[in-house]
This record gives structure tokens, sequence and C-alpha cells, in this order.
């Protein structure tokens, strides 16, 4: 992550531990496709999705 991401990151508004949230908090469990198509987009090498 570089410095930008990271501010745009810490400017938002905590709502749990997890980035990508539902509305109440709680982590999504299952995202198809997403890693795959972040790879293919080249700007997440090696994400970990739990």
């Amino acid at each position: 992550m570089n410095s930008l991401f990271l501010a745009a990151l810490f400017r938002l508004p905590k709502k749990s531990e997890w980035v990508f949230t539902k509305p109440n908090g709680t982590p999504y469990t299952a995202v198809r496709g997403f890693c795959e198509a972040c790879q293919k987009a080249g700007f997440i090498e090696k994400l970990v999705i739990v």
C-alpha cells in the first residue's frame, strides 16, 4: 500500500477491524471472483480473504 492509499484508508470512519464490511460492521464472508479480479487488474498481487 502506498502513502496515498493509507491516508485515504485512515480517513474512513471505522466501524470494525475490517476494511470492507456490511452496513452493520460484520465482514463479508463470500466475495466471488474478487481476488481474481484484483490480480487481473494488476493493483493487488496477493490478497487474502478470511
